[in-house]
């Protein structure tokens, strides 16, 4: 055979690796194992190391891959399946003939089932072809795909590809034939060899990709083949880039035989790989299982392999046919699984329990389980046949097509013939029906808690269904993917579900997810007596995200003789609809916990996924105000919510919307919490006591009370009432004794004495009261008794703060033009004459306004004679002071105009960054501190100006602020507001301005001031 260029290149990849690295699993190290009493009929398996990894970047396998699209592969059919003759096995003589367990009580008659129509099935959400016949050129695809935290990764016969699971799109990151992702680890010579049968898992605990294929050396089955794996890095964290590092691992399956339908399971400790072993004539010879140390493949290797042979020895006999490895989401497993139909009976399962998987494993013996009958499937009808029997479709045979460990139970799925009751059957008009189990208690002795099965019950020309798999989310919710056709219904993907809630034994009704209209005839599959390829295989998996979400992958014919792998995501039930809150209200400026219950309806829950998990339940409640801190999950119908309430939220009833990880969300009816107004829980008097005034005389300070709540958070709007002693030294309210407290919850009264003296309590309370109330200790005081004297040496008790320190040489005949002088209304009321020296002794602080002026003999020392007029200017700027500072200055470059429509010039610029004009602006060495600094288009007023793309001020080489008017060279005039702390701190000094095309595109610009207002 001629090879390829693509070949030569990938063997030359090989042998050099295979240069450097012992690749030969036969030359292996075998691990120590610490030594244990084996329970009976259990195997202690021998871990032997095989080569270190090959890595590969994603980028290298795209470049292969271009490569090899330069000779396009012809289409081609899969060698001929290896097939086993099970038609005539044993009937377990334990199992009872019904379609579904626990089983119906009494002569209930099967109800014809109805298949839902996916327009209105409204769980259906992402829908997309993932691959085709042309992209695979591949007889059968071997249906696989699998999502990831950002991306859907379909992985078929022929095809590795990637997709964006937002919107269903290829995203270009990864579409590679399998041959060339594989390449650097198939047998060689690779040009005449292929893959086939991939698995494809996300492992969300360390976050990689993990694909597995056999190889087919020679292309014909006949010869020894390899277990071909790769991982993915840490680095990518589950999303697959160029970038991504791909290590590539292999193992020898068998020295002499060849592995067929490859299955893979994972779980915290390992892979578990089971395969059918065939002879190179083709004859089967038994099932073998794989355990992968997990460890060993995380990094560069070497990979680590305990092989356990003959679970179906000589291919006679008990034990698990086509041997699935289970999956398991349980983070604390300590135990791994393979389970399949028993090799020597119907309706049987049998489980082989691994220990120790991590390091030395062991394998159990065969565990039975017996089931509802079973039988063998036979070819499927399809509309717009032209084939005859051969071009039937393949109804393959009943064995298990995934299997995996949800809360502590394994769920799987089959199919076979049954009647159009759903038991089992090979009588005349028997179809095609899917059967599915959820079995528990495995760590012990396992037992079947529920089986059913999928079917149509219609009496001729039934709907067939075959190759499903199933997948079950955090919920507890099932999603089951299959293809279906008939005689009178073309070949189409299909789905359905089972609620936690639902009855056991129950699915809700078959839904097709495509809608074909297309015949399957394909020239190059003209069929065969069991008939044309299909499947063999199909996939159902949990999105990592949410815990929730779910996606299966199932074949259909795309168009007229060709199939495609149809993608398609199945939401799981809205939230509960919130119905009532433990809490009926919650005050302002209060922090509470309630617990929210809602109403389900059809599956509808409440769920959070727990740590680990990108999305988590959260909840809303409307309008302003309301914080939801943080959202605990109860149960499916209860969660707890903590939430605060700002202080100034506004009143009245609220509404709640609880958003389950997937996005669903569900809002309540009605308001279930209703904001009010904090309940005072304490008043306090926070001014005005204790003080004393004179008789008659005002309080100086106002009666200040503060009422706080239980979080002694201030409360607004409360009614404060103050009340004074009704007889005796008092006082009264001049302008009413009550107030409703402001936003730091103080409430304020003036307070005048009465004309009697003494010591007495004014209390603040409100309604209805506290204990104790606000207290003020006030005193009223009696006028003073002493007669003023005239003496004007007397030194004044009271010096007037703003004396001057120099004696006066000459008598004030100018009244002192001081804006704080006090007005003629503070005049002491003993006041002196014109011609005796004013007593000093009741000089008030402020130098009183004589109403005569003193002759030079009567002068006292302390009158405040200033020599000149004082004028005391404030220092700081009056509130209508606006001070404008030209930004731009004169001779600016002539691309710098008024921006209309002509005034813009197109001059491209070849370096983005370019500064096209700057101008050096100085500032004021007096700066105003309060009020706004702006870049304004005019120097007399506040008007949006344009830089395209932006404009720069710097101090010497320091770029002190930036503004770039727009987004990504799309410009918008703004009013640009500049930081006083940008500013101020350098006042005095020069500053450079630039203009600056950041684009490359066209440069323009209006004039610009530094514009302050107050």
């Amino acid at each position: 055979m001629r090879l390829k260029p693509v070949h030569c290149i990938i063997m030359t990849f090989l042998l050099v690796t295979m240069a450097y690295t012992d690749t030969s699993v036969r030359a292996q190290a075998e691990v120590a194992a610490a030594p244990r009493a084996l329970a009976a009929g259990e195997t202690q398996g021998v871990p032997q190391t095989g080569a270190l990894g090959v890595q590969r970047t994603t980028a290298a396998i795209m470049a292969s891959q271009a490569l090899a699209d330069r000779s396009p592969a012809a289409q081609r059919q899969s060698t001929p399946r290896f097939q086993v003759n099970r038609q005539h096995l044993a009937e377990n003589s334990q199992a009872l003939g019904v379609g579904q367990w626990p089983p119906l009580i009494g002569p209930a008659a099967p109800v014809h089932i109805v298949e839902a129509h996916s327009a209105t099935f409204a769980s259906l959400s992402t829908n997309f072809t993932g691959a085709t016949l042309a992209d695979s050129q591949t007889f059968p695809p071997s249906t696989m795909g699998t999502v990831g935290p950002s991306q859907f990764v379909v992985a078929i016969n022929g095809r590795v590809r990637s997709f964006n699971k937002a919107t269903g799109i290829a995203d270009g990151v990864i579409d590679s034939s399998l041959d060339s992702f594989f390449a650097s680890v198939m047998t060689p010579p690779i040009a005449n060899n292929l893959t086939r049968e991939p698995r494809i898992r996300y492992d969300r605990t360390t976050q990689r990709w993990i694909l597995t294929a056999i190889d087919l050396p020679g292309q014909g089955g006949t010869q020894p083949n390899r277990m071909l794996l790769a991982v993915s890095d840490a680095a990518s964290a589950g999303v697959i880039s160029p970038s991504t590092v791909w290590t590539f691992f292999f193992f020898q399956g068998s020295a002499t035989d060849v592995m067929d339908f490859p299955s893979l399971g994972v779980d915290v400790n390992a892979l578990y790989i089971g395969a059918n072993l065939f002879s190179a004539s083709g004859s089967f010879v038994g099932t073998n299982g794989y355990v992968v140390r997990k460890s060993s493949i995380l990094g560069a290797g070497p990979i680590v392999v305990t092989s356990f042979v003959g679970l179906v020895a000589g291919g006679t006999g008990a034990g698990p046919f086509a041997p699935q490895g289970v999956d398991n989401f349980d983070q604390s497993a300590t135990e791994g699984y393979f389970v399949g139909v028993d090799n020597a009976t119907f309706s049987t399962l049998i489980f082989r329990r691994v220990s120790d998987p991590a390091g030395t494993p062991t394998l159990s013996g065969n565990i039975s389980l017996t089931v509802p009958t079973t039988t063998f499937p036979t070819r499927v009808p399809h509309l717009g046949n032209t084939g005859g029997a051969n071009g039937q479709l393949d109804g393959s045979d009943d064995r298990l097509y995934s299997a995996m460990i949800r809360n502590g139970r394994l769920w799987m799925a089959h199919s076979f013939r049954t009647n159009s009751s759903g038991v089992a059957s090979t009588a005349t008009g028997a179809r095609n029906s899917v059967r599915w189990y959820e079995i528990q208690n495995l760590t012990t002795t396992p037992s079947l808690r529920q089986a059913g099965t999928i079917f149509d019950s219609a009496a001729t020309n039934p709907i067939f269904y075959w190759l499903p798999t199933v997948a079950v989310s955090g919920q507890g919710h099932a999603v089951f993917g299959f293809s279906r056709a008939g005689v009178n219904a073309r070949i189409d993907a299909a789905m359905t579900r089972r609620l936690a809630s639902d009855p056991l034994g129950t699915t809700q009704a078959p839904t097709p997810y495509t809608a074909t209209t297309f015949d399957y005839n394909p020239a190059g599959d003209p069929g065969r007596t069991t008939g044309r390829f299909w499947g063999p295989t199909s996939y159902t998996s949990l999105d990592p995200s949410d815990d929730m979400t779910m996606w299966t992958i199932q074949e259909f014919t795309n168009a007229t003789d060709s199939y495609g792998v149809q993608v398609v995501k199945v939401l799981a039930p809205p939230p509960a609809t919130p119905s009532s809150s433990s809490v009926a209200t919650v005050e302002q400026g209060a922090t509470t916990t309630i617990t929210l219950t809602g109403t389900s309806s059809l599956g509808s829950g409440f769920y959070d996924p727990g740590a680990g998990f990108t999305n988590r339940i959260a909840a809303s409640v409307n309008g302003a105000g309301v914080t939801v801190n943080s959202v605990s999950y109860i149960s499916p119908t209860q969660i707890s919510l903590n939430m605060s309430v700002a202080t100034g939220a506004s009143l009245g009833a609220r509404t709640i919307t609880v958003t389950n990880p997937d996005g669903q969300s569900a809002t309540s009816a009605s308001g279930l919490v209703t904001i009010v107004a904090p309940t005072p829980a304490s008043i306090s008097a926070t001014a005005g006591t204790p003080q004393s005034a004179q008789l008659n005389t005002a309080f100086a300070t106002e009666l200040q009370a503060t009422v706080l709540d239980v979080n002694n958070n201030p409360i607004a709007d409360v009614l404060v009432t103050f009340t004074a002693p009704a007889s005796g030294a008092s006082g009264s309210f001049p302008n009413g004794n009550t107030a409703l407290t402001n936003a730091n919850g103080q409430a304020s009264v003036a307070f005048t004495a009465n004309s009697i003296d003494g010591s007495y309590t004014v209390t603040a309370n409100v309604s209805p009261a506290l204990a104790p109330p606000a207290s003020f200790a006030l005193t009223n005081t009696a006028l003073p008794t002493s007669t003023p004297t005239n003496t004007p040496t007397n030194t004044p008790t009271n010096t007037p703060t703003n004396t001057p320190t120099s004696t006066p040489t000459n008598t004030p005949t100018n009244t002192p033009t001081n804006t704080n002088t006090p007005t003629p209304t503070n005049t002491p009321t003993n006041t002196p004459t014109p011609t005796n020296t004013p007593t000093p002794t009741n000089t008030p602080t402020n130098t009183p306004t004589v109403t005569n002026t003193p002759t030079d003999t009567a002068t006292p020392t302390n009158t405040p004679t200033p020599t000149n007029t004082p004028t005391n200017t404030p220092t700081s700027t009056p509130a209508n002071y606006v001070q404008y500072v030209p930004f731009v200055t004169k001779g600016q470059p002539s691309v710098i105009a008024t921006l209309t429509t002509s005034a813009i010039p197109t001059s491209p610029v070849a370096t983005p960054g370019f500064v096209f004009a700057s101008a050096t602006m100085t500032l004021p060495t007096l700066m105003p501190v309060g009020g706004n600094y702006w870049l304004s288009a005019s120097p007399t007023s506040l008007v949006p100006g344009l830089v395209d793309d932006a404009v720069v001020l710097r101090a010497g080489t320091t770029e002190l602020f930036r503004y770039e008017y727009g987004v990504n060279g799309q410009p918008q005039a703004a009013l640009v507001a500049v930081p006083a702390s940008v500013l101020l701190p350098r006042a005095g000094q020069s500053l450079t301005v630039e203009f600056m095309d950041l684009h490359g595109s066209v440069y323009s610009a209006t004039p610009l001031y530094l514009v302050w207002t107050p």
